[in-house]
């Protein structure tokens, strides 16, 4: 069977600062209660992309598909696809944490390697602030004693943001998504957290989450520069586990990306028509979709003007 473009299901996911904004801005048929992450494309045990087109595949895994054909959808005989692509909607604000790096992961998770990623703002409300690494002159003792005195927020760098700024967040920067943010993130498949503060919240049993504090304290970079968040460069990202690339199309036009490996189209603000020389799919604003590597001849066309594309492939696999 010829394999193009795969479409899959999104995996949402329940969080307690969650809220329904993919209703209101890619009109998402949503699960009841607060939404806070729609898991696009992944093959991670917690929430695993199923296939909804071509219908040849419908009901197959991410995961399945490349442990039966990993040549021909990730380009390699490894069969661990690298990336995973979420919309995450912050309702309030989530919790202050930093990822490991692979090394530090290898010695002190079981199942997850480390978390590099990066965030792509699709929308964001008046006055609306994230957290971007910490301030100058904090070090690991300053900030031990912080956390032992509840002061952690004097301690952290805020950053005003606005659609189409872009962070790139290595293993080890401190962060959080501030309220009213909705962003795509593109990052390692891995579910490797470490809680620094949780803004003093509890969940609906009345019980806090867990913090992670001697993990945080052991992997963040303490050394990291907060650089101005990107808008509007065509490279957004570039590290060794991927690069993001940023397109725009007025209606009518096309582009593609000549990469040996696998890769990811996201739409942001309008519908596109993927073609190939197996079968054409649609997306509409919001919407993934996987270019397995045996798919050389394909493009993305806009359908209406003004469209806004997200290009993501690991560098090598």
């Amino acid at each position: 069977m010829k394999i193009g473009p795969l479409k899959f299901a999104p995996v949402y996911q329940p969080k307690i600062w969650g809220g329904r904004n993919l209703e209101v801005v890619f009109n998402r048929n949503l699960p009841p209660g607060r939404i806070g992450e729609s898991w696009e494309i992944s093959v991670h045990r917690n929430g695993h992309s199923v296939v909804v087109e071509p219908m040849d595949l419908a009901g197959r895994t991410l995961d399945q598909l490349c442990r039966q054909y990993p040549l021909e959808i990730i380009g390699r005989k490894r069969q661990d696809f690298p990336l995973m692509v979420k919309l995450i909607d912050a309702q309030e604000p989530l919790s202050v944490q930093v990822h490991p790096d692979d090394e530090y992961a290898q010695s002190h998770e079981s199942n997850e390697p480390g978390k590099t990623e990066m965030w792509y703002v699709v929308a964001a409300e008046p006055g609306a602030k994230l957290i971007y690494g910490l301030k100058e002159g904090i070090t690991r003792e300053s900030l031990e004693r912080a956390i032992a005195h509840g002061t952690v927020t004097e301690c952290l760098n805020e950053v005003n943001v606005k659609p189409g700024d872009c962070f790139f967040i290595p293993a080890g920067v401190v962060h959080a998504l501030g309220a009213g943010i909705l962003v795509l993130e593109i990052q390692q498949t891995s579910d490797a957290v470490y809680r620094i503060f949780d803004w003093n919240r509890t969940d609906d049993q009345g019980r806090p989450r867990p913090l992670h504090v001697r993990q945080a304290l052991e992997v963040i970079d303490f050394g990291f520069k907060p650089a101005p968040a990107s808008h509007g460069a065509e490279i957004l990202a570039a590290c060794p586990f991927f690069t993001v690339t940023k397109h725009r199309l007025q209606a009518g036009a096309s582009f593609s990306a000549e990469h040996p490996y696998f890769k990811i189209v996201t739409s942001i603000n309008q519908p596109l028509l993927i073609e190939s020389s197996a079968y054409p799919v649609q997306l509409e604003p919001g919407e993934s979709c996987l270019i397995p590597a045996c798919c050389r001849e394909w493009q993305a066309r806009a359908v209406h003007g003004a469209a806004e594309i997200l290009c993501s492939y690991t560098p090598t696999v």
